[in-house]
Order: structure tokens, then sequence, then C-alpha cells
């Protein structure tokens, strides 16, 4: 008897706790389906909070995608691309020299980019989101970064690891993925 009396009264406080939560939404905008929130005021405000943080997760993606859509503006216009697509249609080895420059420019131009993705990845695991973006291969990323291919596949899945799902698709999804003939055109 007793636990029911206690859950009862634990149930009904967050009750109280959700109502009092619920006043202070309405305040601030209308309640949507108060119905629903007059019968169940717990389960509303965790709907909202769901809410909340998915439209949260959006705003961070949105805002990578236009910190990225900047940087490969500026990088655009370094004339980079020209060396990557060189380097993509050339098949043989790569120059050790034409690997510094992108490098460098990866550096230069996606900056912003690089303070935006996580503080837990490793500088490769950066370029290598960059890289892929940009529409290299990750036998030919190995060769600019003087990594092998297993090792582009293994720091592949520990970024897969280490960004959620959007940001990941951000810069590996096929649909996202850019193409440097395109911006050669």
């Amino acid at each position: 008897m007793f636990p029911i009396l206690l859950a009862t009264c634990v149930f009904m406080i967050a009750e109280l706790y959700a109502i009092t939560k619920m006043i202070s939404l309405n305040k601030e905008n209308a309640l949507k389906r108060p119905f629903l929130a007059s019968l169940f005021p717990v389960i509303y405000i965790i709907s909202i909070n769901i809410r909340n943080k998915e439209n949260n997760n959006i705003a961070i993606i949105e805002q990578l995608r236009l910190v990225l859509k900047k940087d490969d503006e500026k990088f655009k216009e370094s004339g980079c691309y020209s060396i990557i697509d060189s380097i993509i249609n050339k098949g043989g080895a790569i120059d050790n020299k034409e690997c510094e420059i992108i490098v460098g420019s990866i550096d230069n131009y996606y900056n912003d980019m690089f303070n935006q993705l996580s503080e837990v990845m490793t500088e490769n695991e950066k370029y290598i989101c960059i890289l892929h973006h940009l529409g290299v291969k990750p036998q030919t990323i190995g060769d600019i970064l003087h990594i092998s291919y297993a090792t582009v596949r293994t720091h592949k899945a520990r970024i897969k690891l280490k960004l959620s799902e959007p940001e990941f698709d951000l810069f590996f999804s096929i649909r996202h993925s850019t193409d440097t003939t395109n911006y050669l055109n």
C-alpha cells in the first residue's frame, strides 16, 4: 500500500511541476495541443524539451553548412580546385609540393570550419572531412596526407563516432559531396 501511495505522491508532484512549467511556457507562446497538455502535463513538457533539442541540432547543422559554403567560396577563389582536379585526373604519383599547397590551402581557407568541427577530432580527421567534401577519393586523400588508404578508412570510422549523423552527412554524404569539376566550370 505504501509504495502505491508514494508513487502517487511523486507523480502528483511531477504533474504540479509540469503545470507550473506550462504556465510559464503559455506566457511566452500559446500552447499547442492544450487538451493533451491538460491531461498529461509531464508528457507534454518532455515532448517540448525533445522538440527544442531537435531544433537546436538543426540550427547547428545549418550553421555548419553556412560556414562550409563560405569557406568553399574562399577556397574556390584561391584556384586550388585546379590542383585537386589535376591530382584526381593524373592518377599517378602525387608531387609533395602539390600536397603541401593543398594542405596549406585547407588550413588557410577552411579555418572557420576547423574551429566549428568537434575539438576531439585530430588534424588528419579534419583534413579528411574537408578533402572528402571536395570530392577527393579516399586513396587520393591518403596520398595527399601521406597516410595509407586503410588509415583513411580508420579515421573515417572514428569521425563517424565523433560527429552526429547530420554532421557526418554534411561531409560524407554523396548528396552533399561536391565535385571539383563543377567548380571549375
